[in-house]
């Protein structure tokens, strides 16, 4: 969008308001055979059921248990 220096700032906003509605229409036209919200954005229904551990059972975990950090709790001690 190139910028005009005789434009005024209320021509630019409108300018730019144009812009966003048009870009807005092509991007989210519900009557587009491109944007289907109706069925998953990827992969299958299957999928969703299983665990991450189930769906990839050669990847080890990024942490063992022993390897967590313990939380760590602040006493409130009064003096």
């Amino acid at each position: 969008m190139p910028i005009d220096p005789n434009e005024t700032l209320e021509q630019l906003r409108e300018r730019l308001r144009k812009t966003k509605l048009t870009t807005e229409n092509e991007l989210f036209n519900v009557e587009s055979n491109d944007f289907d919200e109706t069925e998953l954005a990827s992969g299958s229904a299957d999928l969703i059921q299983q665990s991450d551990a189930e769906l990839f059972p050669d990847e080890i975990e990024e942490y063992t248990p022993q390897e967590r950090r313990q939380k760590m709790i602040k006493e409130n001690k009064e003096e």
